[in-house]
């Protein structure tokens, strides 16, 4: 095939003294210059010197001259027998070549330039030529001509190993032509593996052919045969000096080559050997971003690594100790865990596992703890120290596993036991502040909550006695712990204790260790949860953002559960600002994360939102039937959230129309002197004309502490109750402090969904209706009966109310912020998500959080919407593009 691309940054060397084509064995060097060469002989002369291990240099360089017209001398054999030339006979062929009445080329192929005498010899022949001599060296090895003086008066063309690589196009043609038809993910996976690496390609399409099912075997094709690796060997390492062979064999265990690693593994020698790895053409590249560091091409690695353990099996095995030890001093325990586990050092695993603070990650980030997560999961059952034990435990809770749990929990505690009791070494104190911790980490998921709340406190204990006396700060695991704690109190109804642990957990982030990311995305969700729950419906929303963003994506694992936790919480609040469909979604992420199954706090929450979108949606009963199932199933384990799903069933009860539903399902509450239930009691009674026993439900209100929704269904009650008595100054004063009230959050859904005297209470005062325009939302406006209640009828009650407005328009409860509002401009410039990202310089999953936050606040579900309607609102100006927009509803 021809390689277009790359014959067009030769094009250049038709102008330059030297040309370099410098590159491994393998990469399409000689193809490609014999490609170019054919076309350039047409036009100008031009020569090609073949180099074989047994010839020299002038003698082929002055024939080929010769065969171009210029008169060359014979040259010396010198006194080692090499061919020279002397300084004179260097003068006569360089006039010889400036009075060409053309400029010549030639092409040397395959000789190595390394005697400094003939680099200065043939660089002389390059200054002294006039300009027309054209040098094209193909090489494994750069010359050591003065390249920099090339470079400074643009007389030097180089193609290196890094623009030979084919990209994901030509290695599907090339494919294509050998007759392996791939899919281009397929293609993309082949080509990462070889890195553009020509050999490698042809390889892989012959292990493909020959596989029948290519689609299968893309990624490892490379090294699935014998070919690539005899290869590699025979071209590439066994031709190197023995000191050059040495060095890639020992420096072969480390992923990144630093000049202190290189140091540590080979001696203070070896480091001059780093600094030319870059110009031993052996498939090394430099680190992005770490000047001085180089690591070895994948494919290459594993080949030098295999070589060292078939070589020297108790060297490779030092060195991976050696380089595992240098790791851990320096702080890079993951690279640590990789060594050891390659050399099967696993009660070295476990210790540096727990050592490290990778309890918190394993279990925040599962699969996705990359090399922590591969160590862990490959640690055998019969390594029987507690750490290891530990260990395994904390695998099987981050799968999901409980009871594979508590097995492993009970062995490391057995063998702690033992150590003590038999004098020997106890574990640290890290082994004894992890067990406990994760052991409140499997608590929350499995047991009772007051259970669960007092192993997270007996953790707690455990863990300051181990900074007291070991000194110990682990951050991830600590953040660990606060979650725990804080999921229990949510679990008890503690709010307030609740909020306090999460926040001390995302205080860890200050730490210069820091949270695992896994660990502060879940405090995060969980937090948002807590805002929620309090009312603080815009905080909880932008926490729950915050939250996803951190998560980027990732799955959730069993254990930790801030993905599904933001949901939730995003969930609540559409809920609650009466966006039913908005609500519905959420409650479906959250549901169909893998990590709901051990997270009855989750459970429920999301089960409560899902029965208020049924609700809404005109099903009461699928929603009753939800609630009654899920009061039922969390009564004995968790009596406080199965008192929030009786209390919703209450007021779906009276939103419905239906008091005394609302009040038979009351009589199930198990603490009904809690601010909500109390809350909820008063409007109910009020429902019932019961006003005697709406002022002792308010009594205990006002006793203590309560939430946002709380305080504005007292409001409503005790209006309701005014309004009863005919005391409508009071009525309107209630009402018109339950709006004020609920207006910064947007809280509508206890007035859109009151029972028949809130309807009435909202309907004895229009005026007030029309200085809360945030009360309605787009919709249909219910027509009232002129005098009555306006929900009396059952179908009427989750309608939007009455919207009186000075522009007709609705307003968002949210403001938008300067990035949003930023998108929002390229939404109406018709730019997709990727253009977007690249015009602000941020990623694409941030892009997509400021679009879900504009549709949010907006109210609306898709991008063309979200653009009509900032229009409506004065957010966008406009132009041209609006009569676009539908047209382009679809893009991105």
């Amino acid at each position: 095939m021809r390689r277009r691309r790359l014959l067009a940054d030769l094009a250049a060397a038709e102008r330059t003294r030297l040309t370099l084509v410098s590159a491994p064995a393998g990469t399409g060097k000689t193809t490609l210059v014999a490609d170019w060469a054919r076309q350039l002989v047409l036009r100008a002369p031009t020569g090609w010197v073949t180099f074989e291990e047994d010839t020299a240099l002038w003698p082929d360089l002055l024939s080929c001259l010769g065969r171009l017209g210029v008169a060359a001398p014979e040259p010396r054999s010198g006194a080692r027998g090499a061919d020279t030339v002397s300084r004179s006979q260097l003068t006569t062929v360089a006039e010889g070549v400036a009075a060409s009445p053309q400029r010549l080329t030639v092409v040397l192929d395959g000789y190595e330039l390394v005697r400094p005498e003939e680099a200065r010899d043939l660089h002389y022949l390059l200054e002294h030529s006039m300009g027309r001599l054209g040098l094209v060296l193909v090489t494994r090895v750069d010359p050591v001509l003065p390249l920099y003086r090339y470079r400074l008066d643009d007389g030097l063309t180089e193609l290196r190993v890094a623009d030979l690589a084919f990209t994901d196009r030509e290695a599907a043609e090339l494919l294509h032509n050998a007759g392996v038809r791939l899919a281009p993910e397929s293609v993309q996976a082949v080509n990462a593996r070889v890195r553009g690496w020509a050999a490698g390609l042809r390889f892989a399409a012959r292990a493909l052919v020959d596989d029948g099912q290519p689609g299968r075997a893309a990624a490892t094709a490379v090294t699935a045969g014998a070919d690539v690796n005899e290869y590699l060997l025979g071209e590439v390492l066994d031709v190197q000096r023995p000191e050059v062979r040495r060095f890639l064999l020992e420096t072969s265990v480390a992923d990144v080559l630093s000049p202190a690693l290189v140091t540590a593994l080979c001696g203070p020698e070896a480091r001059h050997l780093l600094t030319g790895l870059g110009h031993l053409n052996t498939f090394a590249e430099q680190v992005p971003g770490q000047p001085g560091c180089f690591r070895y091409y994948p494919f290459f690695k594993e080949l030098l690594q295999a070589q060292l353990a078939y070589e020297e099996p108790r060297r490779w095995t030092e060195l991976h100790s050696t380089a595992a030890t240098w790791c851990r001093h320096e702080g890079l325990p993951d690279r640590a865990l990789t060594h050891l586990a390659a050399i099967q050092a696993w009660p070295e695993v476990a210790e540096l596992l727990l050592a490290s603070d990778q309890v918190s990650v394993l279990l925040s980030e599962g699969a996705a703890a990359g090399p922590a997560w591969g160590a862990a999961t490959r640690l055998p059952d019969d390594v029987a120290t507690p750490a290891a034990a530990l260990v395994r435990a904390t695998v099987a809770l981050a799968r999901g596993d409980a009871h594979e749990c508590s097995q492993e929990l009970a062995r490391a505690r057995a063998r702690t036991d033992a150590a003590h009791g038999t004098g020997t070494e106890p574990p640290s104190p890290s082994v004894d502040a992890a067990l406990a911790v994760v052991d409140a980490a499997r608590a929350t998921m499995v047991d009772p909550a007051e259970q669960a709340g007092r192993l997270a406190t007996a953790a707690d204990e455990v863990t300051r006695q181990a900074q007291r006396t070991a000194g110990l700060r682990h951050p991830g695991q600590l953040g660990l712990l606060r979650r725990c704690q804080g999921i229990s109190a949510t679990r008890r109804g503690d709010l307030r204790a609740a909020r306090s642990h999460f926040e001390d957990g995302l205080a860890l982030a200050a730490d210069p260790a820091g949270l695992p990311s896994g660990v502060r995305a879940d405090l995060l969700g969980h937090l948002a949860v807590v805002d929620a729950l309090e009312g603080h419906l815009a905080q909880a929303s932008r926490t729950a953002e915050e939250s996803l963003a951190l998560a980027d994506g990732k799955r959730s694992t069993a254990v930790c559960h801030g993905e599904a936790a933001a949901h939730i919480a995003l969930g609540a609040v559409a809920l609650d600002r009466c966006h039913p469909k908005q609500a519905r979604h959420h409650a479906a992420v959250a549901t169909a994360s893998p990590a709901l199954c051990g997270h009855p706090l989750c459970q429920g929450l999301s089960e409560l939102v899902v029965a208020g979108a049924e609700r809404a949606g005109g099903d009461l009963a699928s929603a009753l039937t939800r609630l009654g199932a899920g009061a039922e199933r969390l009564s004995s384990g968790d009596p406080w959230l199965a008192d929030r799903m009786r209390l919703e069933a209450a007021r779906l009860g009276l939103a419905a129309g239906r008091p005394q539903l609302a009040f038979s399902t009351l009589e199930g509450v198990r603490h009904p002197d809690e601010p909500q239930a109390a809350a909820v009691a008063a409007v109910v009674l009020a429902e019932r004309g019961q006003l005697t026993a709406v002022d002792d439900r308010l009594g205990h209100l006002h006793r203590r502490p309560s939430c946002l929704q709380s305080e504005v269904l007292a409001l409503l009650a005790e209006g309701s109750r005014s309004l009863q008595h005919h005391e409508t100054a009071r009525a309107r004063a209630a009402l018109d402090r339950s709006l004020r009230l609920a207006a910064p959050e947007g809280l509508r859904r206890p007035f859109r969904e009151g029972g028949p005297m809130v309807q009435r209470l909202l309907a004895s005062d229009p005026s007030l209706l029309r200085d809360h325009q945030w009360l309605s939302t787009r919709g249909t406006v219910p027509q009232r009966a002129s005098g009555g209640s306006t929900a009396s009828n059952p179908a009427n009650a989750s309608r939007p109310l009455p919207r009186i407005s000075r522009d007709g328009q609705p307003a968002p409860v949210e403001e938008l912020t300067a990035k949003e509002l930023e998108v929002l401009g390229h939404l109406a410039q018709l730019l997709n998500t990727e253009e977007i990202a690249g015009t602000m310089f941020i990623s694409v999953n941030t892009v997509r959080t400021h679009v879900r936050n504009i549709l949010r606040k907006l109210d609306v579900n898709r991008r063309n919407a979200a653009v009509r309607r900032a229009r409506e609102l004065g957010l966008l100006a406009e132009d041209h593009t609006v009569a676009t927009v539908d047209a382009a509803a679809g893009h991105g």
